[in-house]
């Protein structure tokens, strides 16, 4: 998306391009190597680890047969 197409960017709000990923732990990254505040809140676009093309090993532990699996992103 282009900034100058960007509703927050228009809008002057707070956010990132990136999109947060939620891992098992409580952490999270974010995908724009820029990106120095993870807060949940400044990212419109967030997902699991366990969504990730190869998965996180930390989502693992989470997945158990007969379990249905939690969201970390929410």
């Amino acid at each position: 998306m282009s900034h100058a197409t960007c509703s927050l960017c228009v809008s002057v709000l707070d956010h990132c391009h990136g999109t947060l990923i939620a891992h098992a732990d409580g952490s999270a990254e974010c995908t724009d190597w820029a990106c120095a505040d993870t807060d949940r809140l400044r990212h419109p676009f967030r997902a699991d680890c366990s969504d990730v093309a190869g998965g996180c090993e930390c989502a693992q532990d989470l997945v158990r047969p007969g379990m249905a699996r939690r969201p970390l992103a929410g």
